[in-house]
């Protein structure tokens, strides 16, 4: 619960993502203060621990009273443990970082997945209020899921539920970090996008987000790239659908606000896969959030869990 935090008291959050490490000051009220990104990513414990301190200490120094921190994590996380398992991205493994970033900051830590934080951050301050069951996805760098239902976070048996990035999407397919061929990682993310498009055209690679602003000029190739990403999310969410039974998706991440690219293929996917009778097309919104939402999930993750003091 939040109600431990005094008035200008907050939460410091940080979010560890594929591309990039962001800061922030949060009220119990969900509102950010003095955002801070660095990228890329520092590459090791000790430098990721140097930016998260110094990012600490200049809030402190402005006058910011930060009770505990919560860390958002991509990749496999044991929050029971405080430890960061691995991310396919990344050489960091088995990293026991809940434990290193209280030393270094002296405060409480909590640790989870950065879309288990989003999910927690939707259901508390964003469209899922209220809402007992859905689905949280990011598109971005990499692909990643969360389950909420029956009105709470499912972490799973190994804290690895909702890993829907490394769910098959072409059997064989591409080669994926995690060690896998296919995995819709590879076919739905912001890298993935930029590789189908230079594929097509042959020509220097560009990011999805200058393929996103083709796209919307009409460029066929760049269409038709989004339209790919639309099928395989699709064919893949449907059997998640079907397997979990949920009315709503939230979508988060940069590819995620050009997703009205991949609409049209999307939904006609999971036409095609869902049994109608079971699941009606679930409803999905694209976060409103925004490109914090990690952030806030990280805020989130901290405000509740055991370490409130």
């Amino acid at each position: 619960m939040s109600g431990w935090l005094a008035s200008g008291e907050g939460v410091f959050a940080v979010d560890l993502g594929g591309s990039k490490l962001m800061t922030s000051a949060v009220t119990a009220e969900g509102h950010l203060y003095a955002v801070r990104r660095v990228e890329p990513v520092p590459k090791t414990p000790t430098e990721i621990l140097e930016v998260i301190a110094d990012h600490r200490d200049r809030l402190v120094e402005n006058g910011h009273v930060l009770r505990g921190a919560g860390v958002a994590i991509p990749g496999l996380t044991d929050s029971g443990a405080g430890l960061w398992r691995h991310a396919s991205f990344s050489g960091i493994r088995d990293w026991v970082v809940r434990e290193a970033v209280e030393r270094r900051l002296g405060i409480p830590v909590a640790i989870a997945n950065d879309v288990d934080a989003c999910a927690l951050a939707e259901a508390r301050w964003g469209g899922a209020r209220g809402k007992r069951d859905f689905l949280w996805i990011t598109l971005s760098n990499g692909v990643g899921g969360a389950l909420f239902l029956n009105g709470e976070l499912y972490a799973g048996a190994g804290c690895a539920a909702g890993e829907i990035g490394h769910m098959k999407a072409v059997r064989g397919g591409h080669s994926c970090g995690c060690g896998g061929r296919g995995c819709l990682e590879q076919y739905a993310s912001g890298r993935a996008i930029a590789r189908a498009y230079a594929e097509r055209t042959g020509g220097s690679p560009l990011g999805a987000r200058e393929i996103a602003e083709l796209a919307k000029r009409g460029e066929v190739h760049a269409l038709e790239a989004f339209r790919e990403a639309g099928r395989h999310l699709g064919a893949v969410l449907a059997d998640a659908i079907s397997l979990l039974n949920v009315p709503l998706v939230f979508l988060g991440g940069g590819v995620a606000q050009s997703f009205a690219l991949m609409r049209e293929t999307f939904d006609a996917t999971m036409v095609e896969n869902l049994y109608p009778e079971a699941n009606p097309l679930p409803e999905v919104q694209v976060t409103q959030l925004g490109y914090e939402a990690a952030l806030l999930g990280a805020a989130s993750v901290f405000l509740q869990s055991d370490n409130i003091p």
